[in-house]
């Protein structure tokens, strides 16, 4: 499935959206595995981060109904 993957960095105190792009993936850890293939090192949710899987788009937002992955990672060194 064609989806936006987006990556979020975060931290004590903050959470940037860092980068965006689409990419074929079939589930959340498909877009994991694309997020670290990209050099980025995940926060899975049992360390604190909050990876989601959103195959139909942000519920709340109707101007934001394409699918995507959403991706924590620990910030960049």
């Amino acid at each position: 499935m064609r989806m936006t993957i987006i990556v979020v960095e975060v931290s004590d105190g903050y959470a940037d959206e860092i980068r965006r792009w689409q990419a074929d993936v079939d589930d959340l850890a498909g877009a994991c595995t694309a997020v670290a293939a990209e050099g980025y090192h995940v926060m899975p949710d049992a360390e604190g981060g909050c990876c989601e899987w959103c195959p139909d788009g942000l519920y709340d937002d109707p101007d934001e109904c394409e699918p995507r992955a959403i991706v924590t990672v620990y910030p960049q060194a």
